[in-house]
């Protein structure tokens, strides 16, 4: 197997093929186009960028490119362990996998919003299921100035769907 070291110049993701593909100009300025780029695993899509520098691996006259060689940059989260697993995009968003006894922790952070979409339900923890947000709930309050106390009416906006178990 003979493998280069080259900067990516152009990325292309072809959805219907399934596949990422890039350029690569290796060395004295030959540019090696549309080269599929690949994981270290099946059904695990990395994307690099433009002016990353990434391995050109050869095979039998077939070439992919591979393993990103970027230094980081954003700093190492710390506390990571032998046997961790942590991809940080920025220094706010990040996934953790922290190795703990026999299993894992799993930590989430977002430097942005969170969405979870799932066909079925969403379970936290053993709890029983409840609604994220409820359209008919109201709140009891008491104040000593003349507002009194009460009941508050139901809220003016929709309720979810989702529930959290």
């Amino acid at each position: 197997m003979n493998t280069k070291l080259g900067r990516v110049s152009s990325v292309h993701v072809n959805e219907d093929q399934n596949k990422v593909f890039v350029s690569v100009l290796l060395g004295t300025g030959a540019e090696t186009r549309q080269i599929p780029f690949v994981s270290m695993k099946p059904s695990f899509w990395l994307v690099p960028q433009e002016g990353d520098i990434v391995e050109v691996a050869e095979v039998e006259r077939e070439r992919v490119a591979r393993f990103p060689q970027n230094p980081a940059s954003v700093s190492m989260p710390g506390g990571l362990g032998e046997g961790d697993v942590c991809l940080k995009l920025d220094d706010n968003t990040e996934l953790t996998f922290k190795k703990s006894g026999s299993g894992y922790d799993v930590r989430l952070t977002a430097s942005g919003d969170v969405t979870i979409e799932s066909a079925g339900s969403v379970t936290i923890g053993d709890a029983e299921a409840v609604s994220v947000a409820v359209q008919e709930h109201t709140h009891e309050y008491s104040w000593a100035d003349d507002a009194g106390s009460g009941t508050t009416s139901i809220p003016n906006e929709d309720g979810t769907e989702t529930q959290i178990k």
